[in-house]
């Protein structure tokens, strides 16, 4: 059932109807879902660890939502060191080019 109710959220959300009011609330439902439909496959599968994912799983999404957001902060933070450093080196070579003109106008 988890898994049907997955797939009609998931067909939802990738036909991106033209009222997209309710496209979060739909990938609220295909996450909620997906996670319930994984977590009793695993429990067929596996059945002494059935309580064990049932706990590590939230913990585990958590984790993740966080670690994603660390990952944009850190590569936010790297792009904005490089364009820094560019700029830098930009108007460093500027300058040198201006001083090699200013050089080259008084020798010749």
């Amino acid at each position: 059932m988890t898994t049907i109710i997955h797939h009609i959220a998931y067909m939802g959300i990738k036909l991106q109807p033209q009222d997209a009011g309710y496209l979060p609330i739909l990938r609220f439902i295909c996450l909620v879902s997906g996670i319930i439909a994984i977590e009793l496959l695993f429990a067929i599968i596996i059945s002494p660890f059935w309580l064990f994912m049932v706990n590590l799983c939230p913990i585990l999404i958590l984790g993740v939502h966080h670690l994603y957001q660390l990952i944009y902060l850190c590569v936010y933070y790297t792009a904005n060191l490089v364009l820094d450093a560019v700029c830098s080196l930009f108007k460093k070579i500027c300058q040198l080019v201006d001083q090699i003109y200013d050089w080259a106008q008084h020798k010749f």
